[in-house]
């Protein structure tokens, strides 16, 4: 009988660590080659992730930054799924040569593209990279599909691929991408 019940608590230890939710905080992924990336998670629900770009690999000339709030969705079928909905994406550029280029551009079909002023682009085709092709910028309530796991005090998301995009359930990233770490700061 002993034994049963020291198994039965054994179980329900390992399935509570198994749905391990994100702690609210700051999470950030340092630089990485000129790319820094921040998620702060809040109320276990609600997050915002900051993408810093910078002009140089080492993160001292910051170029221009996206910022996408929404909230995660944690699966209750499998233990390391999470689905993020989006609510909102800004996209706020800090160097003149950018805003220029982007003003003449009409990139987003904005041309009033000022020096850290956010534009939201949430549902907009927007040719930011490629001049000579838009991306769809995701609208309101679409989703991306991921998996997620937790460290100690580091998180890790699935690895993008081009068949493992996150687009779709069936398109849900299959392995962890180990090379982008999250840490947790507070």
């Amino acid at each position: 009988m002993l034994f049963k019940a020291n198994i039965m608590l054994f179980i329900i230890l390992l399935s509570g660590a198994l749905h391990a939710k994100i702690n609210s905080g700051l999470w950030s992924a340092g630089c990485m080659k000129g790319l820094i990336k921040e998620q702060t998670y809040q109320n276990d629900t609600d997050v915002s992730l900051v993408e810093y770009f910078h002009q140089d690999a080492q993160c001292q000339d910051k170029s221009f930054q996206f910022q996408t709030s929404g909230y995660v969705v944690y699966s209750n079928e499998q233990n390391n799924f999470i689905n993020f909905i989006y609510e909102k994406i800004q996209l706020t550029v800090f160097k003149q040569n950018v805003i220029d280029d982007f003003n003449s551009r009409k990139v987003c079909g904005y041309n009033s593209w000022a020096k850290a002023q956010a534009q939201n682009i949430t549902g907009l085709k927007c040719a930011l990279f490629n001049t000579s092709k838009e991306v769809q910028i995701p609208e309101v309530a679409d989703q991306k599909f991921g998996i997620y796991q937790l460290e100690n005090n580091k998180l890790y998301f699935g690895k993008l691929t081009q068949s493992y995009d996150g687009s779709a359930p069936d398109k849900r990233p299959q392995q962890i991408d180990k090379l982008t770490e999250y840490i947790f700061q507070n």
